[in-house]
């Protein structure tokens, strides 16, 4: 009970060195090495940096999965109206497209015989 352990063990296999209060023990050049260096006072200290600080940038878009679904569900055509939408065309266009229409009936279709 009256001994001390003078430091931590190094490795495994090495058995820990006791001795007794009041005795004085000069370290040996191995026992040194195996110390950890004492703090620097002058150098400057960094701050601990805290894990999971920041919060992780969530992914906005991923093509996972989506090929599947697409296959599962029948790649279909779109759905070509009747009459396409011309939203959007050139105004120009269409007055013309107009006019177009108008006269391009066949002849004895527009007209009433008597």
């Amino acid at each position: 009970t009256g001994f001390q352990p003078i430091h931590k063990r190094a490795r495994a296999n090495q058995p820990l060195v006791y001795i007794k209060p009041g005795i004085e023990v000069t370290p040996s050049s191995e026992t040194l090495a195996l110390l950890p260096p004492p703090p620097n006072p002058s150098a400057p200290q960094e701050e601990p940096q805290q894990k999971g600080s920041e919060m992780a940038k969530s992914k906005n878009h991923t093509a996972h999965n989506q090929s599947y679904k697409a296959h599962r569900n029948g790649i279909k055509k779109p759905k070509r109206q009747r009459q396409a939408s011309t939203k959007g065309m050139d105004p120009k266009f269409l007055r013309n497209l107009r006019y177009s229409r108008k006269h391009n009936v066949k002849a004895g279709e527009g007209e009433v015989e008597k």
